[in-house]
């Protein structure tokens, strides 16, 4: 196996995560109110996700993604709505800079797993990766355990990769954000994250 393989898949993964979309805000948005630990357990959250649709894919584990592309209506529902809970949440909430000190491990626990199911089940990382096997000549489904797994995990890098340059960035601004500034990033961040929520239940009703 080249190792050529390997670092395309790291490209690739470095490059779907950087899209910017619902769920990349939502790891900005915790690194700004909550600090660089929770920034980047939420980054490996996501990055966990998108090295095991990877994996998945190159597998070609044809049932699940059957079933992922079939449920597009009831992902797009309830990815939708949980979205907009977010935005509002973190726009009703009283914004306060909080210290990792008094972090609890159950808090870094949550924040792992929450991001986990919204990027399984966000529609738009679903379709990214299904144009990465259609479009491109790197990898095809239906390859050996051990080829998928190495894709998998390249992918995996490549998006942590990512997350460890914006959550690294992001915190290096937050210590020089006055508290003001951080409230109003957060609130915008809410706005945001809401805004896409409502677009992907719009989606359902104007998709073809």
């Amino acid at each position: 196996m080249q190792i050529s393989f390997f670092f395309q898949g790291v490209v690739i993964g470095f490059t779907l995560a950087a899209v910017v979309g619902p769920i990349g805000l939502l790891v900005m948005q915790r690194t700004l109110a909550r600090g660089w630990r929770y920034g980047m357990v939420s980054g490996l959250g996501v990055a966990v996700a998108d090295g095991s649709y990877g994996f998945i894919g190159a597998l070609g584990l044809s049932l699940v993604t059957s079933f992922l592309m079939g449920q597009q209506i009831w992902l797009r529902l309830v990815g939708g709505l949980i979205l907009i809970y977010l935005g509002i949440s973190i726009l009703r909430s009283p914004f306060e800079a909080e210290s990792q000190s008094t972090d609890k491990a159950s808090n870094y626990l949550m924040a792992f797993t929450s991001i986990i199911f919204l990027t399984f089940s966000n529609p738009a990382t679903i379709l990214s990766f299904a144009a990465v096997f259609a479009g491109l000549n790197i990898i095809r489904p239906g390859e050996s355990f051990a080829v998928a797994a190495v894709f998998g995990g390249a992918i995996f890098v490549g998006s942590l990769l990512w997350w460890l340059v914006i959550v690294g960035s992001l915190a290096a601004l937050r210590a020089r954000f006055n508290p003001r500034v951080l409230a109003w990033t957060n609130r915008i961040a809410g706005v945001l994250i809401a805004v896409f929520g409502v677009i992907v239940l719009a989606s359902l009703f104007f998709k073809k």
